[in-house]
C-alpha cells in the first residue's frame, strides 16, 4: 500500500485501485490525477519486453485505463514488428480502447496487427466483436464472434463474455439466441453448459 498526496488528501494505492484515507474507492476524476501522479514514477521505456508486458497487465487489471493505453501505444511502436509480442499485448489495448469508448480506434488498432500478423485468440475476437456491437455493426460483429468460437472450440466452450457479445448481436438484431447460435454454428448443449 502507497501512500500518495493530492490537493491536501491522502490516498492510498491498494490492490490495483486509488482509494481515500476511508479506504473508499475514489471518483474517476480523483483516479486519473492520481493515476497521473502514481505511475509517472515507472520509466517504462526503459522496461524490456517481458516488464512492459507486465506493467501494462498491472495497469489493466487495476482499471487505470488511461495510462494502460499510454503504455500499449508506446509497446506497439517500439516493438509492434514482434509477432508474439504483438499477440500477447493486442488483445489488452483492443480491450482498453474500448473501456475508454474508442471503439473506432479499437478496430482500427486489431485490423492493423491482425493484417500484419496472424493474432488468433479468442480474446482478442471477442473484443474486436464488442467493439463492432458498440458501433453499431452487429452484423460486422458476427463475423469476430464466428472467430473468437473458433478459437475458444479448440480449448473450452465460450466464455462469459462472448456469451454477453452474442446476447447483445441477438437482441440489436431482433434475433433469438437460438438463431445466431445457429449463424455462428454453436450446439444448444455447448451454450447452455458452464
Amino acid at each position: 500500500m502507497e501512500k500518495i498526496e493530492l490537493d491536501g488528501e491522502v490516498y492510498y494505492f491498494l490492490n490495483n485501485k486509488f482509494v481515500d484515507s476511508m479506504f473508499c474507492t475514489v471518483p474517476d476524476e480523483i483516479a486519473k490525477k492520481l493515476s497521473y501522479k502514481y505511475f509517472k514514477k515507472y520509466d517504462y521505456e526503459n522496461y524490456s519486453k517481458e516488464e512492459l508486458l507486465e506493467f501494462v497487465k498491472n495497469l489493466k487489471t487495476g482499471e487505470q485505463y488511461q495510462k494502460t493505453k499510454e503504455v500499449c501505444e508506446y509497446a506497439l511502436s517500439k516493438f509492434g514488428e514482434d509477432e508474439s509480442f504483438v499477440k500477447t499485448i493486442l488483445p489488452i489495448a483492443v480491450s482498453t480502447y474500448r473501456a475508454l469508448h474508442q471503439s473506432h480506434l479499437a478496430i482500427s488498432v486489431a485490423q492493423k496487427y491482425t493484417d500484419l500478423f496472424k493474432c488468433d485468440s479468442s480474446a482478442l475476437w471477442t473484443s474486436v466483436a464488442a467493439a463492432y456491437c458498440d458501433v453499431g455493426e452487429y452484423k460486422q460483429s458476427l463475423t469476430f464472434i464466428k472467430l473468437a468460437v473458433k478459437k475458444q472450440r479448440q480449448t473450452r466452450l465460450p466464455s462469459f463474455e462472448l456469451k454477453e457479445v452474442i446476447k447483445r448481436v441477438a437482441k440489436s438484431l431482433n434475433m433469438t439466441n437460438q438463431e445466431i447460435l445457429k449463424i455462428i454454428n454453436i450446439k444448444d448443449e455447448e451454450e447452455t453448459e458452464n
